[in-house]
């Protein structure tokens, strides 16, 4: 309880210097003004303000969903359910929008940060966890848990299914993974850790039913545990149905991802020139939208981590993260500093290499390298600048 103690005041912490930052550095210094007016703006052409860095961006968007709902050929409707809808929960007890959305953001934080805790003691010790809960929340891009984004709801699913997966409990993780379908359109891809954890457990439960014949009679195996596999599926019908109901189209969700400037697409998967000519983009700027070398940068810094993952966890927690990992393959690198916080494993190989003597030097100057990355995105983020 002491460390769980620790990490929770020195969370506070952080998100007091975030929402600091963002606030003060819209106040101080001058904001990308032509970037502000190109983007959606919610509400309709709403001034900037020291306020707007704390809903830049997506969260335009969800606001505006958890505000008017979706509709016909909204271009908000690319952005999942879930979140805003707990937006709309929250705000039936306060009145603003905004600070709905920054509640939920924080709640759904600081759980995320209790189950990582938990999780990493489970499969390590208190050491490790302490460390890597450290590395979590300091990560150059950890700053979007705490705004009106979906990342804080996202990766407190995905670690609750893990953590529920490691404890063998298939119902609750089966509900993790139907909520993650509501909430980004890769929740759908942690169906495949949930399917992969079951057929590697070999202590999984069975029943043997006894059936009479002419002859001797037939036994039949049967694992009743595998019925929870019908909770995703439901989960992915009901969202469909679900969009079908507010859009009047099934498919608008995944269709309008399609339709912005990361041009992600399914087919894209199967074509590597696609994927190869993206990686090794002639245009590469230090930072911009699809041509950031900070994000190829930490593109390689998770591929050159996956030996050292398959080593550290367990099989499904190294195929779940080179799912997470290789998101550009569908379409581009664009946000990937961002896309990388659910590849939660990471956080934890950062905890297990500087808790050895090998390493243990490292802690303190990576710790601090990421956190002053994150202060300067933070700064730009306020400024609405693009960061992730």
């Amino acid at each position: 309880m002491k460390e769980i103690k620790q990490l929770f005041i020195t969370y506070g912490l952080v998100k007091i210097v975030i929402f600091s930052f963002i606030i003060g550095s819209s106040f101080l210094l001058p904001y990308a003004k032509d970037k502000y007016e190109s983007n959606f703006i919610f509400p309709q052409n709403e001034k900037h303000s020291i306020f707007s860095g704390l809903k830049a961006w997506d969260g335009m968007h969800y606001l505006y969903i958890a505000k008017n709902g979706y509709g016909k050929a909204s271009i908000s409707n690319r952005f999942f359910p879930l979140y805003p809808l707990t937006i709309v929960g929250i705000h039936v007890f306060v009145p603003d929008y905004l600070l709905s959305g920054l509640i939920s953001s924080t709640i759904f934080s600081f759980f995320a940060l209790l189950i990582f805790y938990l999780l990493t003691r489970e499969l390590f010790d208190e050491n490790i966890a302490f460390k890597a809960s450290l590395f979590f929340m300091v990560f150059p891009t950890s700053f979007f848990m705490s705004l009106v984004y979906s990342e804080a709801l996202f990766i407190f699913l995905v670690l609750f299914l893990f953590y529920f997966l490691h404890k063998k409990n298939y119902l609750i993780a089966a509900f993790s993974v139907f909520f993650l379908i509501f909430t980004r359109p890769v929740g759908i891809l942690t169906i495949i850790p949930l399917l992969l954890f079951y057929l590697f457990d070999k202590k999984k439960k069975k029943t043997v039913l006894r059936l009479p014949s002419f002859a001797d009679p037939v036994d039949l195996t049967f694992y009743p545990q595998a019925l929870v596999f019908l909770i995703p599926l439901l989960g992915v019908f009901f969202y469909f149905l679900f969009m079908q109901m507010t859009t009047g189209n099934y498919f608008s969700g995944f269709q309008d991802q399609s339709s912005v400037i990361s041009s992600w697409r399914l087919e894209n998967a199967i074509n590597p020139i696609f994927f190869l000519k993206n990686l090794f983009s002639p245009h590469l700027q230090p930072h911009s939208y699809l041509d950031s070398f900070l994000d190829r940068m930490f593109f390689v810094i998770f591929l050159i981590s996956l030996p050292f993952i398959y080593r550290f966890f367990n099989k499904t927690i190294f195929i779940y993260s080179i799912l997470l990992g290789f998101i550009p393959l569908f379409g581009s690198f664009m946000s990937y500093m961002r896309y990388l916080l659910p590849v939660f494993p990471l956080f934890i190989l950062m905890g297990v290499l500087t808790n050895s003597k090998k390493y243990s030097l490292l802690f303190f100057p990576l710790l601090f390298l990421c956190y002053s990355l994150q202060i300067v995105f933070i700064i730009l983020y306020g400024l609405n600048y693009w960061v992730s």
